[in-house]
């Protein structure tokens, strides 16, 4: 999971509202939703809206017994559906988990009684159907109540044309050795069936030579995993609405310039791409306006974006190239030339005799600590350009001569 902490940064920063100002979102809420007109967590169904919320629904009823849970399951049009098979899902604070299944009456109902209360277990109610599949938002049962659960089972469809990217983000935090890339999609089911995707998934195709790939896991019915050498799969289904997939993956700089693109199943009709910005980091991505710079909480980022509902040609591909990378780190350098000099002064130890006087070893550790403050002081007067970049590495490079005399007298 420390692998998620760079990437993470940029996501609380810039959050992922499509607001006027690209970082306007509350911190630590939930993944906002698009703000456009069907960009949100709702069904179009006519000239009707039904919010997810309301195609599957979880909430304390005092019309049901203390330790039952009452599901009811009803197609589009609330008509109750008799025979289908419901699941009860038991997960206890242990991490053990239990299922149970029964099959609803004519009044579409199903209850399961005699069920622990509190907080040492959660439930989760849902069914499948036709490749796709319905479930409640997980709860707890209260000790005084009751629980009544409403699932919508919705037809299914595979035409994907209703599939869009609404919105998202991807964030690149850039490194001295690698890009640290996280990325989340925001999937739009514009249709009033619940889309299934194909058995063998879909791929998004990553970057040439990406590594370390972690999918994030889903609050929906989608399903992530790696095709080696290839990119993310994506199976399972998408309700009517709004559903978010993400994940995260590095890449290897090599030199002062990099460029990869990001390949994606669906259209995209708005999209953000979100890097740190320092010492003149450039970010360029193909069918999107230039970078800007914004601060937020002392940090700098470039942002670029398309709105939602951009007329432009449709876009299916990511293509980004960032410029200007700056090598490692001149103290880094000092950490590799340092290993050589202890290397030395090993040799030369071995083949030194035992006879003489011994420095206060007290007094060698000062001076090297003294040594190394002074790095770290220059490395900050640079960053603050109060230093020049000529006249740091003049006094990093006196500073490494007196670390090696001084390791060698000892």
């Amino acid at each position: 999971m420390t692998r998620w902490i760079a990437p993470a940064l940029l996501y609380f920063l810039a959050g992922f509202a499509w607001t006027h100002h690209p970082f306007n979102v509350a911190r630590g809420q939930p993944l906002p939703i698009a703000d456009n007109d069907k960009g949100s967590n709702e069904a179009v169904s006519g000239s009707s809206v039904t919010t997810r919320q309301s195609l599957m629904s979880a909430r304390p009823s005092s019309e049901v017994a203390v330790g039952s849970i009452t599901v009811q399951v009803v197609d589009i049009k609330g008509e109750p559906v008799s025979g289908a098979e419901v699941f009860l899902v038991v997960l206890d604070a242990g991490g053990v988990r239990r299922e149970k299944r029964g099959k609803t009456d004519a009044a579409g109902k199903i209850t399961y009684s005699s069920l622990a209360v509190g907080e040492q277990q959660a439930y989760l109610a849902g069914l499948s159907y036709r490749g796709a599949r319905f479930r409640s938002p997980p709860f707890q049962l209260p000790v005084d109540r009751g629980y009544a659960v409403l699932i919508h089972r919705l037809e299914t469809t595979r035409d994907h044309s209703k599939i869009v990217i609404t919105g998202g983000q991807l964030s690149i935090w850039v490194g001295e050795e690698r890009l640290e890339i996280g990325q989340t999609v925001q999937l739009l089911n514009d249709g009033q069936k619940s889309y299934v995707l194909p058995e063998r998934g879909l791929l998004v195709r990553l970057p040439k030579g990406y590594a370390g790939l972690e999918p994030s896991p889903s609050m929906g019915d989608q399903h992530l995993s790696e095709i080696d050498g290839e990119g993310l799969k994506i199976t399972g289904s998408l309700l009517p609405g709004a559903s978010f997939v993400a994940w995260r993956f590095d890449l290897p700089i090599s030199g002062s310039e990099i460029g990869f693109s990001v390949r994606m199943p669906w259209k995209v009709t708005g999209y953000r791409v979100v890097a740190n910005q320092s010492s003149g980091l450039t970010l360029k991505v193909a069918q999107m306006p230039e970078a800007t710079v914004v601060e937020e909480q002392g940090q700098r980022f470039l942002v670029t974006q398309i709105e939602p509902g951009f007329s432009n040609r449709p876009l299916y591909e990511l293509k980004v190239t960032i410029g200007a990378i700056r090598g490692p780190s001149f103290l880094r350098w000092i950490a590799v030339v340092l290993a050589f000099v202890l290397l030395l002064v090993g040799v030369v130890a071995a083949y030194r005799s035992p006879a003489g006087a011994r420095a206060d070893p007290r007094k060698i550790e000062l001076r090297q600590e003294r040594i190394l403050e002074r790095a770290v002081q220059l490395k900050a007067l640079r960053d603050a350009r109060k230093l020049s970049e000529h006249r740091y590495q003049r006094a990093i490079a006196g500073l490494l001569t007196e670390l090696s005399e001084h390791l060698i007298e000892r």
